[in-house]
């Protein structure tokens, strides 16, 4: 008798980084050690908002089978070979053609009507014989799998952000890469912002975490530089938490604190 293999799904959302290739051909890899069947979804949540399943060239365009013959040689560039979006099945700004005359309800918003395409896609997954799915993202693709894992769905989370601002991570995808290549970019400005005897401030990534503002770094990569990202606050009307200089060992001194209000 020949035994039906488990499938599983990935996806990745958001923005692009290095490495997520390799985390693909890893699942990939090991999934078929264990007799799983590896689908891909194309243009991340996208790919299970807006697929026909009863069209072909639909199906096509967003299911893809994988195996390791088609991801053996996909970690020997970056990016993502799934590609990516910014869709989330709460919230979908634009309704896919055959759901149009589908009754789906309109979500009033102050940015325009949306459409809640969560049972669409809970739809999807159970057509396609999905039983666990695997989502590479940041906040906001992690957020979506968490509202799809409160439906029944068995999810997989995998962070991936340059910002490094996934709660309960000490790691994520990319953030290695975003780190090393500032660091490049700054120290090839050194010459020319000591030759001017100019101070260089440089605008970096990093949300509203601190996490690009900590030192990190060889020692002596900069000798006067702070994080221009927006200062956050340690709770209810106390005063900026300004970043450290990077790095302390410069002697670069941190800007003085505002006073506070009498």
């Amino acid at each position: 008798m020949v035994t039906k293999r488990k499938r599983i799904g990935i996806l990745t959302g958001g923005g692009d980084v290095p490495g997520l290739n390799s985390v693909i051909k890893s699942v990939v890899s090991r999934g078929w050690e264990h007799g799983l069947e590896v689908v891909g979804m194309r243009r991340g949540f996208e790919g299970l908002t807006h697929v026909d399943l009863d069209d072909p060239y639909s199906k096509s365009r967003y299911i893809v089978p994988l195996d390791r013959e088609t991801t053996r040689t996909i970690d020997r560039s970056g990016g993502t070979m799934l590609h990516t979006s910014r869709v989330g099945p709460s919230k979908v700004s634009r309704l896919p053609p055959h759901l149009v005359n589908a009754g789906v309800p309109e979500l009033p918003g102050a940015h325009g009507p949306s459409w809640d395409l969560t049972p669409q896609v809970l739809k999807n997954i159970e057509r396609l014989g999905i039983e666990c799915l695997i989502c590479i993202g940041g906040d906001g693709t992690l957020r979506s799998a968490a509202q799809l894992q409160a439906h029944g769905v068995k999810v997989i989370g995998i962070p991936k952000t340059m910002d490094n601002d996934v709660q309960g991570t000490e790691y994520c995808i990319g953030f290695s890469t975003a780190i090393t290549r500032a660091t490049d970019a700054i120290e090839r400005q050194r010459t020319t912002v000591g030759s001017h005897e100019r101070i260089g401030i440089f605008r970096v990534f990093g949300a509203t975490t601190r996490s690009w503002s900590s030192p990190r770094g060889p020692p002596g990569t900069a000798t006067r530089s702070r994080s221009t990202a927006p200062p956050t606050t340690t709770g209810g009307g106390a005063r900026p938490a300004w970043p450290r200089c990077w790095p302390r060992s410069s002697g670069c001194a941190p800007p003085r604190r505002p006073s506070s209000p009498t």
